[in-house]
């Protein structure tokens, strides 16, 4: 019995080492994809260049945006917000619209393969897909995702 623990150790071990030294080399393979790839986003404006930002005594810790109106959402200045929100060190940002469907495709980032408090009732008939980590995605990364869910097949029970 104890040369079986020691086994399934030395296994875990084994495992662990692989997976860190995976990651690394993900990591090292996004950053010389984003090296050798010119910058495709650029900001125009920053709030700080603008705006009196100094007045600002206290920042929310999550920011919830309703997207309310009955007109065409605006990706673009939704974007604006999240990049001010970041130049100003605001963590959370949730984007509420109570007419978007249920989702499609989740992208979870990380070794932990979780739901994280998604409703079940809301992602019934989601697809999940893991990458290791959010830093430095590439766009082909993120296009080799949409292409894999492309090709998922959903019967919704028939």
């Amino acid at each position: 019995m104890k040369l079986f623990c020691r086994v399934l150790k030395l296994i875990h071990f084994i495992v662990t080492v692989l997976m860190t030294v995976y990651d690394y080399l993900i990591t090292i393979k996004d950053n010389l994809i984003n090296y050798l790839r010119p910058k495709t986003l650029k900001c125009i404006d920053t709030i700080v260049d603008v705006c009196d930002v100094s007045k600002l005594e206290k920042l929310p810790s999550h920011l919830v945006i309703v997207v309310a109106s009955k007109d065409k959402v605006s990706f673009s200045d939704l974007a604006k917000i999240v990049g001010w929100c970041c130049t100003l060190g605001i963590p959370n940002i949730t984007f509420y619209d109570r007419e978007v469907p249920d989702p499609d495709l989740a992208i979870i980032t990380g070794r932990t393969f979780s739901t994280f408090g998604l409703l079940p009732w809301h992602i019934r008939l989601t697809e999940f897909y893991n990458v290791p980590t959010h830093h430095n995605i590439s766009p082909h990364k993120f296009i080799n995702i949409l292409e894999a869910f492309a090709k998922c097949h959903q019967r919704f029970g028939t």
